[in-house]
């Protein structure tokens, strides 16, 4: 699966122009299934490593334990990781809390092109505004 991806990652195919300079161009492929085949790969990883790490601590995180991890009574702290989770994501979240809705000026963009579309006359501006619905739908379903 991580050749695969790779693989689509890095296709791309040599050109040349009239001066012989080469320069790469990607076939229409995207970056972004590549970066997320990736990520959905190393989420799984990275949980297993998580929890490979926690069990190997005693439950008990301040105790010291009478036995040791090889023992058939061990009991790791399972509980480890979700503490971890929560955090990483917390951390990671609070930027994107404080990314406003509308970018300053996007407003007034987007009026300033309906009232030129208006306009251009009824036909036009019926088209545009059917260019918006799909954000107006995105953005009510953020709210």
């Amino acid at each position: 699966m991580i050749v695969y991806i790779v693989g689509h990652w890095r296709r791309e195919e040599r050109n040349s122009d009239e001066k012989g300079h080469h320069h790469l161009t990607y076939n229409n492929i995207s970056h972004l299934p590549a970066i997320s085949g990736c990520l959905r790969i190393f989420g799984p990883v990275a949980g297993m490593a998580l929890s490979a790490y926690a069990v190997g601590k005693w439950v008990e995180l301040g105790a010291k334990p009478a036995i040791d991890p090889s023992h058939p009574r061990w009991v790791g702290a399972w509980w480890l990781g979700y503490p971890i989770i929560i955090l990483i994501l917390f951390v990671t979240s609070v930027p994107m809390m404080m990314v406003p809705r509308l970018l300053p000026g996007m407003r007034e963009r987007l009026v300033n092109k309906l009232r030129a579309a208006a306009k251009q006359g009824s036909e036009a501006f019926e088209e545009y505004r059917n260019t918006l619905r799909p954000i107006e739908r995105t953005h009510f379903r953020g709210m």
